[in-house]
């Protein structure tokens, strides 16, 4: 099985509760953490990992259900896949 670890913005507590958040992540066992190396003006300031059927189906509920922002779930695939895979030991 294949882990991947994408950056994440992390949403607004406007447009989704920290409680929901946490809710979703546990739900489609997703991890979420900071992201040092991102530069410090960076949205993407957090990473999110898990498998990514996982982190689609995360990534739909956060982009679509909560935020109504469009979402591309194919063009963001592709890119988790080609960029932020998680080399096995």
């Amino acid at each position: 099985m294949t882990l991947y670890k994408a950056p994440f913005k992390f949403p607004s507590p406007d447009d989704i509760a920290t409680a929901h958040l946490r809710d979703l992540l546990q739900e489609y066992d997703v991890a979420i953490a900071f992201n040092f190396d991102a530069p410090h003006d960076s949205e993407l300031n957090h990473t999110i990992t898990g498998t990514l059927e996982n982190l689609q189906y995360f990534m739909m509920d956060v982009m679509c259900e909560v935020t109504r922002e469009y979402f591309d779930c194919k063009a963001w695939s592709d890119n988790v896949k080609a960029n932020h895979s998680i080399p096995r030991i």
